[in-house]
């Protein structure tokens, strides 16, 4: 079996880093799948927002106000 694999790495890394973390997604699936030949790994970029941060933090939430569609929190 041939993967091909699309992966997400923040935005503010440097290229080395991230071609460094996508041979080590490519070796571990090599090393745990024994039935895969060869795997392509693809490192696209994510820009984080505050909000995919707060996301991160238990137990917290969002609230929309509908007279002015802000966020509150």
């Amino acid at each position: 079996m041939i993967v091909d694999v699309k992966i997400s790495l923040d935005a503010n890394i440097t290229v080395e880093e991230g071609r460094r973390i996508g041979k080590h997604v490519k070796k571990a699936l090599l090393e745990n799948f024994s039935n895969m030949q060869n795997v392509f790994v693809h490192v696209n970029p994510y820009a984080r927002t505050l909000e995919d941060d707060l996301q991160r933090i238990p137990f917290y939430k969002t609230e929309t106000n509908e007279h002015e569609g802000s966020i509150l929190h």
